[in-house]
């Protein structure tokens, strides 16, 4: 799913398509077809406070060369959720 600028808003991710730099993360068996599942979110600074709040393990990456910070966390069912945040 698209926004109107033509970003992606939702996106879904099979296995064997990653970043190289993710290359090294093992897929966990469990999560069937999906690699992860991105999300457009808003309000970078909260889900840090409610991830640590909830005791969620996650991960971070800024890549301030195209103004997208992200964080990664898995469902209940393992399927890593990528939840973008623009910056600009």
């Amino acid at each position: 799913m698209f926004v109107a600028q033509g970003r992606a808003l939702i996106h879904i991710t099979l296995p064997g398509q990653t970043f190289a730099e993710d290359a090294d993360r093992p897929q966990r068996p469990d999560t069937g077809a999906l690699r992860h599942v991105a999300f457009e979110c808003a309000d970078h600074a909260a889900k840090l406070v409610r991830f640590d709040r909830l005791a969620l393990p996650f991960r971070r990456r800024d890549i301030a060369a195209i103004g997208l910070r992200q964080i990664f966390v898995s469902d209940p069912d393992g399927v890593l959720l990528e939840l973008n945040f623009r910056t600009v």
